[in-house]
């Protein structure tokens, strides 16, 4: 009171006010500092979040491809390991059923699966049904395969135009139905898990397959499997670690290794590098790798010439010599690998055809 009365109560009051003013001011200020530090932290958030989802389901769509690669196993351990069962019919000379988890499953049916996801895919992407298709099978198919193959399409509501050899599709690919003279084409393919090799006779616009070979147990996904061994092994040296005890770990080589052998198919050398990759005793362990495609060679040599045997074998089936063959067809990414062409080059005495996309010769 003593205040108010040498001041006056109205000069009093507008001291208030504007204190007042300031400390709403102020208030303010903070508010909005206090949400812009929050709306930061949620975007922060929300950044993490996604990238941990994307982290997640990229480990989820690796996990069940770790397993089946990351130990060398029998067939008979394999299948122990995955409750995996084949079941034959009666007459034993075609497998009808995979027993997996308890649960049968006719393999028409996933052939179905596979062929409506297509045909799905397919209609989405084109803004339009589709209801009419050419199918490609391996030259090896016998007619019951073939036969489970229009089975499967008329469940999946395709209407099948014809059934062609996939070498025939390679190559009208590259155009070889333009060809007017006799002649004698290779089709060499390598894809992610598969072998084939199929001799094809072009005479009079008639495309017909002489012989047909190959190995479905060596792909890309071999290379793969080399190259993180030999880094699953160097990082152990390393460090005393053994990554394949960490899932989440071997998910990561494994993608890194897919991009070293992509990089190392156009440049000499990649240059692995995983920030964090494991943990031990609380203590962070990383990946820093320099992989030259002269190591890599050195570790899939063997693996490519695992193709000699089955090209060795059309060769004999056909009656054609190396020399008389006109044109060798690439198809599959893995021929994509620099040593692949090379082999290829040293055994036939000729370059391969490289003008069309091996991932798209036959898809």
């Amino acid at each position: 009171m003593i205040f108010s009365n040498k001041i006056g109560d109205k000069k009093l009051s507008q001291i208030k006010a504007i204190v007042n003013e300031v400390v709403t001011e102020a208030f303010h200020l903070q508010s909005q500092e206090f949400a812009q530090q929050r709306d930061a932290q949620t975007t922060f958030l929300n950044e993490m979040a996604e990238k941990n989802q994307k982290s997640i389901r990229r480990l989820s769509d690796t996990v069940e491809d770790f397993l089946d690669t990351l130990q060398e196993e029998d067939e008979e351990q394999r299948q122990s390991q995955h409750n995996l069962q084949v079941v034959k019919n009666q007459e034993q000379n075609l497998l009808k059923l995979l027993s997996l988890y308890q649960q049968q499953i006719e393999l028409f049916e996933i052939s179905t699966m596979i062929l409506s996801y297509v045909r799905n895919y397919t209609a989405k992407y084109l803004d339009m049904d589709v209801e009419r298709a050419v199918i490609s099978v391996p030259a090896y198919f016998d007619e019951l395969q073939r036969q489970e193959t229009m089975e499967a399409r008329n469940a999946a509501g395709f209407f099948v135009d014809r059934i062609i050899n996939e070498p025939t599709v390679a190559a009208l690919s590259y155009g070889l139905e333009h060809m007017d003279e006799e002649s004698y084409v290779l089709v060499y393919g390598l894809g992610g898990g598969t072998f084939d090799v199929t001799i094809l006779e072009m005479f009079e616009g008639v495309l017909e397959v002489k012989a047909s070979s190959g190995d479905n147990k060596l792909g890309g996904k071999d290379f793969d499997q080399r190259l993180i061994k030999y880094l699953i092994k160097q990082f152990q040296n390393q460090y005393g670690i053994d990554l394949t005890k960490d899932i989440y770990a071997m998910a990561r080589v494994r993608d890194e290794a897919l991009r070293c052998k992509i990089a190392l198919s156009t440049q000499e050398e990649y240059a692995m590098q995983i920030p964090v990759l494991t943990m031990k005793n609380d203590v962070p362990y990383g990946m820093d790798e320099l992989i030259t495609r002269a190591k890599f060679e050195e570790l899939i040599q063997d693996l490519v010439e695992c193709t000699h045997d089955p090209i060795n074998v059309v060769l004999s089936d056909s009656g054609i010599s190396a020399q008389q063959l006109n044109k060798i067809l690439l198809v599959g990414g893995s021929t994509r690998v620099p040593l692949v062409c090379r082999d290829i080059e040293a055994y036939f005495g000729k370059k391969p055809e490289a003008t069309v996309d091996p991932d798209f010769a036959v898809a």
